[in-house]
């Protein structure tokens, strides 16, 4: 675990080609931090499941600010849940706090795919003016639709302070070689990438991996092993360690130089 703290720190820097050669070596893709855990996590969790009262009371307070700035009158909340690894006992020190605000898009717009790019602009701009934490943890908040099918087993109602699905301690047995493997060669493919000097061809070859990453993620979803499929496992240790967010950075840097002009000195 001393090994992936220092290697985060590196990673944080984002100074990724000078520590290339350090994590080029497979030895130091930690796939321990994905090991369940014998409990939920009790800087969010009582003694009884249930969350602590002053979580809870900041997690309401972050969803209702993120739904007034929203700017959309007579919103129909369906419930306002916590999911993800922090709900299960699959979390580890890279865990986000991912609050979903339930609703039916519908309600707003029969073209659904302009209010799910909507949702995903609003969830961008306040992640970007309002970066969360809640006892160490970044906070996540997302619009989601209630036709939208919820792979987690561990889903908490915020607001009615209850489980509608409890999480369940799983026996399964991780592929430890192929996980690390299948993240090396992500690793090696993102890197490698950066040296494409044709702008159109990087933005291109950034978005199919993007998109490749996409699908391997929810291939490994949608198998009987869900949340522990060696696809959801590697998709996770590249965004814990930066990698799904160096693929942005490459890609807004390109379209950040395109639109600048320097101003030249007469």
């Amino acid at each position: 675990m001393e090994k992936s703290n220092n290697l985060k720190k590196q990673l944080n820097k984002d100074n990724f080609q000078n520590i290339l050669t350090e994590i080029i070596s497979k030895k130091y893709i930690d796939v321990d931090i994905l090991q369940q855990k014998d409990n939920l996590n009790s800087k969010i969790w009582n003694n009884e499941n249930k969350l602590h009262f002053d979580v809870r009371k900041s997690m309401l307070y972050n969803a209702y600010e993120f739904i007034k700035f929203l700017k959309i009158k007579n919103l129909k909340i369906k419930d306002i849940i916590l999911t993800g690894s922090l709900a299960n006992y699959n979390w580890n020190e890279f865990s986000d706090i991912d609050i979903h605000i339930l609703l039916d898009f519908n309600q707003i717009s029969n073209n659904l795919d302009f209010v799910n790019e909507f949702f995903k602009t609003k969830k961008s701009l306040w992640n970007d003016k309002y970066p969360i934490t809640i006892k160490g943890f970044d906070v996540e908040l997302y619009v989601q639709n209630i036709n939208e099918p919820h792979t987690s087993t561990g889903v908490y109602s915020i607001l009615n302070n209850k489980w509608n699905s409890k999480p369940i301690k799983e026996m399964v047995t991780i592929d430890i070689n192929n996980v690390r493997e299948k993240t090396f060669n992500f690793i090696n493919i993102i890197d490698s990438i950066d040296n494409i000097e044709d702008d159109n061809y990087k933005i291109k070859m950034i978005d199919l991996l993007k998109n490749k990453i996409k699908k391997y993620r929810q291939a490994g979803l949608n198998s009987d092993l869900g949340v522990f499929s060696t696809e959801n496992l590697v998709f996770k240790l590249l965004r814990n360690y930066g990698y799904l967010d160096k693929l942005t950075k490459y890609k807004d840097n390109i379209i950040k130089n395109k639109l600048t002009l320097e101003y030249e000195k007469i």
